[in-house]
């Protein structure tokens, strides 16, 4: 019996050891696009993480990036109109099944994240250390502009002033928190979600009409609080100590199917809209509290401009993180986080193909 246990404990150590990632983009051929997914493969494969690629083109096609990177790089592609998480949806209910034996996390990124800065072996870290089915890292802007000026979605989309006030306002929740290593929130972004392949089923297939046919709005204003509810509380978690970059390159083309996708999910699911607050602000080595209410903890500390002397995105960055101020962590990976291993749509065009 003890050695029974033993050798599950080993092979558990040892699956979670060679996790890997399922790394999912929704694509256009332009040169921008292909440079910058390119370089993030290029960084995952350098960080030591297996990973598979997944790019599902909404507009252009394989040909259009290269015979051999392609053949190199990309495990499966798609070609069609959509957005990302409804490609990911019909991915997974067709070949996607055997998903969770393979991967610990898919990694649905929009195309204007750039994750080359980050350390992905403590992402991953912590992500586990959450035990949360969906983790988001926190955005740096790519450029030296303002998180809390330039942040969010600046559109109008109706004559309903709650919607404007809605996407308009900055996304405060998703900005580095100094004071945390993680925080549990009830929200979290479409734009670069690790979700945990084991919650895969759950979100998208049982939820019904979760995700729109013409737009994914709204879907990450209820799954956190549905997922919690479905699969265990704290369903949701922010990095903190390993933000990315997020060069909103803002290429929304947004009409009315993103508004009334937006209401129809507010309707069949209005008692888990999420309020966007933080429910707990925490520290990865010891899974202690920061002591800051939810309330306190709504909002991060006022930004502090810093030089990102790594050079970590090749220019002066907006962020609360001190990387002089790194803890060594040491997360015990145990049975229960069984795995395999990756990271939305997000509202923007370059996840739209019209």
């Amino acid at each position: 019996m003890a050695l029974h246990i033993t050798l599950v404990l080993v092979l558990a150590t040892l699956r979670a050891c060679h996790a890997r990632l399922l790394l999912f983009w929704a694509v256009d051929s332009s040169r921008r696009t292909q440079d910058l997914v390119k370089k993030n493969v290029d960084h995952v494969k350098a960080s030591g993480l297996g990973a598979d690629v997944v790019l599902a083109h909404y507009e252009g096609s394989s040909s259009d990036w290269g015979r051999e990177w392609y053949r190199r790089n990309v495990r499966h592609s798609v070609t069609g109109r959509g957005y990302k998480f409804h490609f990911l949806q019909e991915l997974f209910k067709g070949d996607g099944k055997e998903w969770p034996d393979k991967y610990e996390y898919i990694w649905a990124l929009d195309s204007d994240i750039d994750i080359s800065g980050a350390d992905l072996q403590r992402l991953l870290e912590i992500a586990r250390a959450t035990g949360s089915k969906i983790v988001g890292p926190t955005f740096m802007r790519g450029n030296t502009a303002s998180l809390m000026e330039n942040s969010g979605v600046r559109i109008a989309i109706g004559k309903d002033g709650q919607q404007e006030e809605l996407w308009n306002e900055p996304n405060k929740l998703q900005i580095p928190n100094s004071g945390c290593d993680y925080r549990y929130a009830d929200f979290v972004e479409l734009t670069a979600p690790l979700v945990r392949t084991d919650a895969l089923d759950t979100l998208l297939v049982q939820c019904q009409n979760c995700i729109g046919q013409k737009s994914d709005w709204g879907l990450d204003l209820m799954w956190c609080n549905w997922l919690s509810e479905k699969m265990g509380k704290n369903a949701c978690a922010l990095v903190d100590k390993t933000p990315v970059a997020h060069l909103d390159w803002m290429l929304a083309k947004v009409n009315n199917d993103f508004s009334s996708t937006l209401a129809e999910v507010k309707a069949n699911y209005g008692k888990y809209i999420a309020k966007r607050i933080t429910l707990a602000c925490l520290h990865q080595e010891t899974g202690s509290s920061a002591n800051s209410s939810p309330t306190d903890m709504a909002l991060p500390p006022p930004l502090t401009k810093v030089q990102n002397t790594s050079s970590m995105f090749n220019t002066k960055v907006e962020s609360t993180v001190n990387e002089s101020a790194v803890v060594t962590a040491k997360v015990a990976s145990t049975a229960k986080k069984s795995a395999v291993a990756t990271v939305p749509s997000s509202r923007k065009a370059v996840e739209k193909t019209g």
